[in-house]
Parts: C-alpha cells; sequence; structure tokens
C-alpha cells in the first residue's frame, strides 16, 4: 500500500503561479489572430517587456517547415502549435526550452520579441499577405521597433522568406534584415525587389541537403539575388557535409558563427528603400555601336536597346566582334556588370523534374530529340520511370512536343544523352538546336576616344550567366565587351554565336580629401599579452583607421587591424611579455591615408591567465552537446578541457584547444548520460581556475522528435498497458503479450506467435499523405506463415487497409499502404537477431514513394499509385496483422514509432546507430536519487525539504522534475499560458514530471515513489482547492524530453471570460511502499 510520508506544495519556492485575464509573461504565448480566417501563431515577449514600458524592442518572425503545418480542422485554433514547441534548433524552440533571447551588442543588452505564425496543410506555400498583415496585428498591439524587424524560415519556412521579400504585400520594406535556413526560392524571377529595398540576407545551407531544397536550388536562389547588383550585405554560408538541418544557423553561441545570426540581426536596420546610390551610366548612353553586322540589311534588328539589352551579332571575325557603350563624356568608372543569355533555340518545361537538365536538342531532319541530364544518368533504373517531358520551339516560334523521356528506355549509355523520336517540324538544317549558349571568354576594354584602348578585365573561362566586374575608378568615354570566344564552337551553325542581356556601367564615387591625421594617442590597460590604445584629433572625412605595430620602429608595409572611423579605441592583444612595441595610427577614406602619428609600449611579466566564464552546455543530443565561453584572458596559449562521467576532475585534459578557440562540440558521446565538464585557460606561467558545467544527454538524435506521432517504448513494466511517449495514444496488451527485459533499449514485448498483440485505438492521424514506421523485431520463427509485425487494417480485403508490415512466404516483409502491396526481396530469416526496420511512404513523390530500411541501410523500393493512406476505424495492431486473420509474430519487439512524415535516411541511421543506447536505466527512489546527486553533503542538505544550491526549489520538487539539486537555477519550473478557442480563452498550467507512471494529470499520477496532484483555486483560501476532472482536462500530447521525464498540460474548464483569475499548484507527495 501507498502512504504519504513527506508532501511539497508549488507554493513553498515562494509564490504561487498567479493567472489573470491580464497580458501574460510567459514563454511562448498561444494565440489566434484575425488573420487568414485565424492564423495561429506564438508570441513570445522580452523578460523585461513590462518594466521598460516605453521601449520598442527588435523583432523576429520565424517561419516554420513543412512538418509543422496544422490540420486544416485546426486551424483556427491553438491546439497544433504544439507541433512550433517541438520543432528542434529554432528560435520558437529554443524561447521554449525557456532561453530569453537576449544578446549583448555594443555594450548594449538586446532583447527580441519572437512571431510564430502556423499554416494549415492545405496551404501550399507561405503567402507575404498574411506574414505582412500578422505583423501589423501584433504591431498595433505590443511595442515592435519598426526598423528592426526581422524575418527567417527553414527548410518549407526559407522557401517563404523569399516569398514574404518578394511579395507586394511588402510594399513599402518591412524587413532590416532576412536569414534564409536550407530553402531555395520559387520567386527567383522577383528578386529585384530585395534588391531595391536594399535588404540584408544571409542564405545559409548544407552541402549535404538531399531535399528538394537542394545546394544547386539555394544557390540559384542567391544568384538571382546577386544579378540585380544589390549594395547591402549579402551572405551565402554553405557547410560541408551537413543535411537538411539547422542547429547550426539558429545556435545561440559561437561555436558556428561570430557574431551568430541573432547578434548579425542585431547590427542590420531598415534601409531606405531603393538601390544605393550608384550611377548606372549605361543609362545615359547617347549611341551604341556594334561590329559584325554585315550579315544583316537591316542592323537595328540585329542590334538593339530596350530594357538595357545589348546583342553582339554572330560575325566570324573575332577581331570585329565587340558590342560598344558610348556614355557621351568622360566618366569615373569603377564597376560594369554583365549578364549573358542562352539561346532562345529551344525551351523546356520540366514536368516533376527529379534532376537538373544541362542541355537540350533537337534535330529535325533526323527525327530525334535528345536530352542530357547527368543526374539521371547516375540514377537510370529498370522499369519506365518518367524523367521529364520536353516541350521545343525553334526560332522561328514553330512548337513540338511533348515528348516523354522514360531512363531505361531512352538512355544512351555510350553518348550520356537520352534519345527519343520526334516530329518537331521546326528548321530543317539538320542543326541540333541547344540550350546555355554563354560567351565563354571576353575582353572588357574602355577608351577615352574610341579609338585607343585599355583593358579594364579579361576572362577566359565563363560558364556563368552574370559576372561583376570591380576595378579601380578609371576615367573613359567608351566601353566595349570584346567576344574572344563563343562557348559553342563545335556546331558550324553556332561557332560564332555570342549574346549579352546586360551590360551596365556603374559611376565611381568622387574621392574625397585625404583626413588629418590623429594629434594624440594613449595606451591604458598594459598586461603582459595585450593594451589598449585611443587617440583623438584626426578631422575630415574618415571611413577607416589602420593600425600597425612591430617589436622594430619601422611601420609594417601593411596594418595589422582597420577599424570604423567611428571608434577611437582598439584593444592589440596576443603580444609577447616584457616586450616594447612600436605604434602606428592613421586615418583613411577613398582618398587616400593620412599621414601616420606614434607611440610605443612595453609589456608586463608574463602571469597565468584568467579564467573563462560563462561556460555553457548547449543542444545536447544523444550523442553530442555543444560548449561555449567567454573569454577573459589574453595571454593564454591553449584552453584545457577535462570530461567526466563523475563529479571528479581527470588529472590530464581530454581537450588542449587553441587560444582563439570560444567553443567546441563534443561528440561521441552516451545518450542519457550526465557528464561534467572543466575548462581552464593555460599558458607557460600556469593554470587558470577552472569553470565547470555539467550537461546530460539526450534521448532522441535531432530532429527525430519531430512529427513523431506515437512512441511505444515498452519500458514501463506495466502489465496491460504500453504507454504512448509522446501522450498520443496508449495501446493495450492483447493475449499474453508481456513485457521482457530481452531488449534493445530498456523492455520490449514478447510475443509467442499464437495470438498475442498490442492495440492502440484509431487516431485520423495515422492516415495522412506521408509516413514512417520504425521498429526493432527480434523473430525466434522464420518460415511461410503470415505473421504480422505492425498493422492497421479492418480485414483481409484491399480496401480494408491502411498499412500493414509483415513476413510471408520464406520470410520475405511485405508492405501495404492502402489497396496496393509491395512484395520485398528482403527476408527476416535471422532468427533471434535484432533487426531495426522502417518503412517510409511518400505520398507526394512520383517514383520510388515506398521504400523499407533494415539497419539503416534502404533494401527495397517500389511506386505505387497511392497519394494518402485511407481513413478507417480500426487500431494499430503490434505483433499481428489483425485480430482476425493471420499467424501472431513469434520473437520481440521494441521501440515502435510512427511519424506523419518520411524520415530522411541519415535520420534512420541515427535511429539505428543510437536508439540501442537509450534504454531507461531503473528510474531511482528518492533516496537513491539523493545519495548520487548530494551523497558527500550532511543530512540537513539531503532532506526533501532543503535546498542545498539555494535556488528556491527544495529537493523534492527537484527529483519529481529531473532538475540537478547542486545546480543553482536549473529552470524546470511549471509554466502558465492562455490559449484560445472557439473564441474563448482558457488558462493552461504545464509542469515536468517522470514516465512510466499511472493515473492522469487532472485528477492525480503515480510513478514509483511519487504522486503529482494539480489544484485550482479562484482565491487562495484553505478550503477553495479542488482538482480532478470536474475542473481540469488534459491538453494532449505529452512532450517526451528523451531523458524519463516529460511535460503535460491541463487546461482549467472555465474559460476567462467566466472566471478572470485562477491560482494553480503542484502538489508533489513521497510515498511509502
Amino acid at each position: 500500500m501507498l502512504t504519504p510520508r513527506f508532501k511539497i506544495f508549488l507554493s513553498a519556492l515562494a509564490a504561487f503561479l498567479v493567472l489573470t485575464a491580464g497580458p501574460l509573461r510567459a514563454s511562448n504565448i498561444a494565440k489566434v489572430s484575425a488573420v487568414d480566417g485565424g492564423m495561429p501563431y506564438l508570441l513570445h515577449l522580452p523578460e523585461i517587456y513590462e518594466d521598460e514600458p516605453a521601449r520598442e524592442f527588435p523583432t523576429i518572425i520565424y517561419l516554420h517547415g513543412f512538418g509543422e503545418r496544422c490540420a486544416d480542422s485546426s486551424y483556427g485554433t491553438t491546439s497544433e502549435l504544439y507541433r512550433l514547441r517541438n520543432a528542434r534548433n529554432t528560435p520558437t524552440h529554443h524561447v521554449e526550452n525557456g532561453n530569453p533571447l537576449k544578446f549583448t551588442v555594443n555594450d548594449q543588452d538586446e532583447y527580441f520579441i519572437l512571431i510564430s505564425p502556423q499554416v494549415r496543410r492545405s496551404r501550399g506555400d507561405w503567402k507575404a499577405e498574411d506574414v505582412i498583415a500578422l505583423l501589423d496585428e501584433v504591431a498595433a498591439e505590443y511595442r515592435i521597433d519598426p526598423d528592426r524587424v526581422y524575418l527567417t524560415g527553414f527548410s518549407f519556412g526559407g522557401q517563404g522568406t523569399w516569398n514574404v521579400l518578394t511579395g507586394d504585400a511588402n510594399t513599402p520594406n518591412r524587413f532590416a534584415a532576412a536569414a534564409v535556413v536550407a530553402g531555395r526560392s520559387v520567386v527567383t524571377n522577383q528578386h529585384g525587389k530585395i534588391a531595391e529595398d536594399n535588404v540584408a540576407v544571409w542564405s545559409m545551407s548544407g552541402l549535404d541537403d538531399g531535399t528538394e531544397h537542394t545546394p544547386e536550388k539555394v544557390l540559384t536562389a542567391n544568384n538571382a539575388l546577386r544579378i540585380h547588383l544589390p549594395e547591402a550585405e549579402h551572405r551565402v554560408t554553405m557547410y560541408p557535409g551537413y543535411a537538411h538541418q539547422s542547429y547550426k544557423q539558429y545556435n545561440l553561441g559561437h561555436y558556428y558563427h561570430n557574431p551568430n545570426l541573432y547578434e548579425w540581426f542585431l547590427s542590420k536596420t531598415r534601409q531606405v528603400p531603393g538601390k544605393p546610390e550608384r550611377v548606372n551610366l549605361s543609362d545615359r548612353t547617347e549611341t551604341i555601336a556594334t561590329a559584325g553586322d554585315e550579315e544583316s540589311g537591316q542592323p537595328s534588328e540585329r542590334v538593339k536597346r530596350y530594357s538595357n539589352s545589348y546583342w553582339a551579332s554572330s560575325t566570324s571575325n573575332y577581331d570585329d566582334k565587340w558590342v560598344q557603350l558610348d556614355l557621351g563624356d568622360v566618366f569615373s568608372v569603377d564597376q560594369v556588370f554583365l549578364r549573358f543569355s542562352w539561346s532562345t533555340s529551344a525551351a523546356i518545361e520540366p514536368v516533376a523534374p527529379k534532376g537538373r537538365i544541362t542541355s537540350i536538342e533537337a534535330s529535325p531532319t533526323a527525327g530525334r530529340i535528345r536530352v542530357y541530364a547527368p543526374f539521371h544518368n547516375r540514377r537510370a533504373k529498370n522499369g519506365q520511370i518518367p524523367a521529364h517531358q520536353i516541350y521545343l520551339k525553334d526560332t522561328h516560334g514553330n512548337d513540338g512536343g511533348p515528348y516523354t523521356i522514360l531512363n531505361d528506355r531512352d538512355y544512351n549509355k555510350e553518348t550520356g544523352w537520352f534519345e527519343v523520336e520526334g516530329d518537331f517540324s521546326g528548321d530543317s538544317t539538320g542543326t541540333w538546336y541547344t540550350l546555355n549558349e554563354t560567351v565563354a571568354a571576353y575582353q572588357l576594354q574602355g577608351s577615352l576616344d574610341g579609338s585607343e584602348w585599355f583593358s579594364l578585365a579579361e576572362e577566359d573561362e565563363n560558364y556563368e550567366f552574370s559576372r561583376q566586374h570591380k576595378f579601380d575608378p578609371t576615367l573613359l568615354r567608351f566601353v566595349r565587351l570584346k567576344i574572344t570566344d563563343p562557348n559553342r564552337t563545335d556546331l558550324p551553325e553556332y561557332e560564332h554565336r555570342a549574346k549579352v542581356y546586360e551590360m551596365a556601367v556603374l559611376e565611381s564615387y568622387a574621392p574625397p580629401e585625404v583626413p588629418v591625421a590623429p594629434t594624440e594617442v594613449n595606451i591604458s590597460d598594459v598586461t603582459s599579452g595585450s593594451l589598449t590604445l585611443s587617440w583623438s584629433g584626426a578631422t575630415g572625412m574618415i571611413d577607416e583607421y589602420f593600425l600597425y605595430w612591430s617589436t622594430e620602429y619601422e611601420q609594417p608595409p601593411a596594418p595589422q587591424a582597420r577599424i570604423s572611423g567611428t571608434q577611437n579605441n582598439f584593444k592589440v592583444e596576443n603580444l609577447a611579455p616584457e616586450t616594447e612595441y612600436f605604434f602606428w595610427i592613421t586615418a583613411s577614406n577613398a582618398g587616400g591615408q593620412s599621414d601616420a602619428i606614434t607611440a610605443s609600449q612595453t609589456t608586463d611579466i608574463l602571469v597565468p591567465p584568467l579564467a573563462p566564464t560563462l561556460f555553457t552546455a548547449n543542444g545536447p543530443t544523444a550523442t553530442s552537446l555543444s560548449l561555449s565561453w567567454q573569454d577573459n584572458a589574453d595571454n593564454e596559449s591553449a584552453y584545457h578541457l577535462y570530461s567526466s562521467t563523475s563529479d571528479q576532475k581527470p588529472s590530464s585534459p581530454n581537450f588542449i584547444l587553441d587560444p582563439d578557440t570560444r567553443g567546441i562540440l563534443v561528440e561521441n558521446l552516451t545518450p542519457n548520460t550526465r557528464y561534467y565538464f572543466w575548462l581552464a585557460a593555460s599558458n607557460a606561467a600556469g593554470q587558470s581556475p577552472s569553470a565547470s558545467v555539467t550537461e546530460t544527454t539526450s534521448d532522441f538524435e535531432g530532429s527525430l522528435a519531430n512529427n513523431l506521432l506515437s512512441r511505444w517504448k515498452f519500458d514501463s513494466g506495466n502489465e496491460t498497458t504500453a504507454f504512448d511517449s509522446t501522450g498520443f495514444n496508449d495501446a493495450a496488451f492483447g493475449g499474453d503479450a508481456s513485457p521482457t527485459d530481452e531488449s534493445v533499449a530498456g523492455r520490449a514485448i514478447h510475443f509467442d506467435g499464437n495470438d498475442d498483440w498490442t492495440a492502440a485505438p484509431h487516431k485520423d492521424a495515422y492516415s495522412s499523405d506521408a509516413l514512417s514506421v520504425s521498429l526493432w523485431v527480434r523473430p525466434s520463427i522464420a518460415d511461410s506463415q503470415p505473421r504480422g509485425l505492425i498493422s492497421k487494417r479492418q480485414g483481409l480485403s484491399a480496401n480494408q487497409r491502411c498499412f500493414s508490415i509483415f513476413s510471408h512466404t520464406n520470410s520475405n516483409l511485405n508492405l501495404d499502404i492502402g489497396s496496393q502491396r509491395f512484395t520485398t526481396d528482403y527476408s527476416l530469416n535471422e532468427v533471434d537477431v535484432w533487426k531495426h526496420l522502417v518503412m517510409t511512404f511518400d505520398g507526394s513523390a512520383s517514383t520510388d514513394n515506398l521504400k523499407l530500411y533494415s539497419d539503416g541501410i534502404e533494401v527495397a523500393s517500389t511506386t505505387i499509385s497511392i497519394n494518402t493512406i485511407p481513413v478507417l476505424d480500426c487500431p494499430v495492431t503490434i505483433g499481428i496483422l489483425n485480430t482476425g486473420y493471420g499467424t501472431g509474430f513469434a520473437g520481440e519487439i521494441d521501440e515502435v514509432r510512427l511519424y506523419d512524415r518520411v524520415l530522411a535516411p541519415s535520420e534512420i541511421q541515427a535511429l539505428y546507430e543510437t536508439e540501442p543506447l537509450t534504454g531507461n536505466s531503473p528510474v531511482p527512489n528518492y533516496s537513491e536519487w539523493v545519495d548520487q546527486h548530494l551523497g558527500d553533503l550532511p543530512d540537513t542538505d539531503r532532506d526533501p525539504s532543503a535546498d542545498p544550491d539555494h535556488d528556491g526549489i527544495p529537493n523534492l520538487l527537484e527529483f519529481a522534475q529531473g532538475s540537478p539539486p547542486n545546480q543553482s537555477g536549473s529552470g524546470n519550473l511549471p509554466d502558465c499560458a492562455m490559449a484560445t478557442e472557439n473564441n474563448e480563452h482558457y488558462f493552461e498550467f504545464s509542469y515536468r514530471r517522470r514516465q512510466g507512471g499511472t493515473g492522469n494529470a487532472e485528477s492525480g499520477y503515480t510513478v514509483g515513489d511519487l504522486r503529482y496532484t494539480v489544484e485550482m483555486s479562484p482565491d487562495l483560501s484553505p478550503d477553495s482547492w479542488v482538482t480532478g476532472s470536474d475542473y481540469l482536462e488534459t491538453i494532449p500530447p505529452a512532450i517526451d524530453h528523451g531523458d524519463h521525464f516529460e511535460t503535460v498540460t491541463v487546461r482549467a474548464k472555465q474559460s476567462v471570460e467566466t472566471t478572470s483569475t485562477i491560482f494553480f499548484r503542484l502538489q508533489v507527495e513521497e510515498l511509502n511502499q
């Protein structure tokens, strides 16, 4: 019998959690806007928002990925905003984990407002008008700094970022900067608006991204922006060995970027719309001259000028092949931009493309069409798989096609081309027509008089469609592009062809007068390795200061530092101890450098370095975490990093790091394990005191928590129920199915092969256009009987099936999706061996949309015509096909997961590699937990009501909520929010608890020797506290943190409109067995 031994209330933490009808200050407030019929969104307000009522705050709008969309039936409510809360490695998730989005820039503490909207599944893309309308709605109620609004999005949201920036609704422009994370653009033809608006853009993507947002497509989006000559900052970061992920881009520290993305945002303010004031002199040209028009009787038709377009002719004499601009007067020029065209003799319209087509040709006389698509060449498969449909148009406007290209039928291995018969009736010259004719070699020349020419730039190989040439300011009146080699020289018809679409000549700025040098220099804060220079007295227009230093009295040829002209001090670091240094400072602008002012100083003797501070651990996964710190010394030669799974510091460092290191990714860790780290700065004089931090690795690997519908771990030991760790759908045991310690992780379920099964009730969410099923199986029998591993079906008929995985003849696995079945060649014939199986279904893919993986490797795939899994009212059964048919599975099954998305191959590999390491260790009781964490402390500090780390959280609550009792400010306190449903508002209360218990959140929950009870009161009076399902309801799903704890949410059934004040409290009791 369980009897209370010790009881503690959350009120012992010094305050109740009080909710009123006024504004709430929660991590993420769930709201529904008036936009688009009720767009849900999360709103984060800075922790100082109410303390500084006159302050406007910088604001980030985060656009989520494809998997975080909500069902159409949930649109207009907040019920699926948990998808945004749980999407890891995003700004929204960082806030959900308690990060306040606070950053220090230029000694100023800055706090972000964060807006995270959610679109519904039927919405094909993010719409600019929706995002701008939501920004207007939030700005009308909250204090947003209109000049510091930033836009970012991941994947589908990255694509949406381009949409919003280019949308008509974003007029005038609302954004200071944008970050596109792993996002292609489908509006590249509209990127000129971004350049006109002068928006700083940072594109960040992985070179191993295998989704539709490939590196090539991301770079295409960037090139489309570049060709519009933006003077605003435009950055591109590509990460080698990095797939479709976001943890590097949205990292809060400085391990991957310094400044990080958020600090980079804060360095940007909204610019005045319009390109920077650079004069395009080509718009002023009085005349245009070209050479090589002897072939044409109508030069005006051969050489045209409109929309800044210029054509070069097709003369065979390269000496006469040029395009020339007469600017009408002499100007100083420092930039020329060129955009080349491709041939219009053939056009292509891909249908459901799978690769990149680089050339397309048609031969009217031979009646053949051929396509060069190397992506398909590498992946040619058996079967009639459509690659592309193509349409051709010749130079006279005659049409041909469409022609369907099939991989196995039409691929010519000898030539590397796809070739098909065609009735193309264009020019009858017998010539191949081709795309991608660019100018391969050219010279850019200038002249004052049109007769004597000098070189401005020269390209021997050019296969790009746009090039920007910058050079020193040069006086000239004439500019010409002299073609030396067009791209195509193998075909007589085109060997002399060359085209230029745009040639923009930009006037240079008039150089200002050279500034006057500083008149006074001071040296302060001298240490053994650094000192600070400050100066004054410089006059004139100053763009930069150049700083030089040396141990000899001779000014170096190049400066060691260049800093802004608005700054008049600089810290010089990495100096040698006890050494005299000489310094020179000059003021600079486009007109030149001033004379130098000099000073000298001897550094101090070497002493041990100061210890690093702000030593933190971030982003723990199952096998890695990131460490970062603040450097407080300028004389360290290295950092020594120590790590251990105990709280005893090792005698020698695990890592010796360069002195410039400010963070490190620690890998190859064990899942669900607490690690201790110590960091010290070191030099020849000794070592600093150590900074320390501790962190626990998670039970999940990165994105594997995203779109996880159900996860049955079978670890609780309960004899009747398999708890769904997401809180979505618990399963019941049938027959003699029972838990066993013979498992991959924690516990598994044993099936005897007769009439054992586990069944979870029907949920509509299991029927969608995408599905991934992951499970571990260890068969004890290999035969030809139909043995179900997992299924959702009503009966035998094809129209009674949702999905299933089962073994049959020769133990080969069969996969069912709806009425279609795929019998694979993969046999589950190894008995008593654990196998990790994953089935993925992608209803949006036209080929290979049903796949099977074994132990992380794809072993079978096929194409089925079904787009969506049917909705049938039948349970998900594990261990049998369905309760009325088939022989049961014999053996053990463990760690079953269902996703409503397609897992990436890298995620499947991660599951295979890490899931066996994620088993639940036995849950300790309070005494064991105290011995583990507080073993060396006196009994007074080990008491349930004691608070040895002085963070206001007694030991029992630390134990109950998974907080370390010896680390102050662990932050696992309950949270409060307001939710909106059907135009009414409700208070919600969320708290962490241990997994695997019995009962429910609204009436009481027991696990091990703990009981959790949520109570509510309207006025705090002793007799007013109530609990139970009459007053509270559970809001699914529970959030699995992968550390044997979960966060659950209860909602008061009374709306705010009924009662404006509610007090919640959490009661935790330690029970005697």
